[in-house]
């Protein structure tokens, strides 16, 4: 019986072309830096703008992410997994649309 750590350290042993290039590793350094890079720009973004604007920001990657799984990955995209992406855009309207509204009655003092 494998557990997780013995299928993952195998699975590393195998990152090793064929012909004993090391394309996989390139790709699993280039994807990790890749990573480390949108993390670090996340949060300078965080840090230069409004918490409130950034986190929209945040919440409207899930269901960005999720409709290009299907463009770029061809998986499938469900009716239910719609569902979860427009009531996560309902949300987020109906949360900007609130702020938006606060917020006028102070521009007008």
């Amino acid at each position: 019986d494998d557990t997780a750590l013995d299928r993952t350290l195998s699975s590393v042993g195998r990152l090793e072309g064929g012909d004993g290039s090391m394309s996989k590793w390139a790709l699993l350094v280039g994807a990790t830096l890749t990573g480390f890079g949108a993390l670090a720009m996340n949060t300078i973004g965080y840090q230069k703008e409004e918490a409130t604007k950034a986190s929209m920001m945040t919440i409207l990657e899930i269901p960005f992410a999720y409709l290009l799984q299907g463009v770029v990955f061809n998986d499938a995209v469900t009716p239910l997994g719609l569902l979860g992406v427009g009531l996560i855009c309902v949300g987020s309207l109906i949360n900007l649309l609130n702020r938006m509204r606060q917020a006028a009655p102070s521009e007008n003092k």
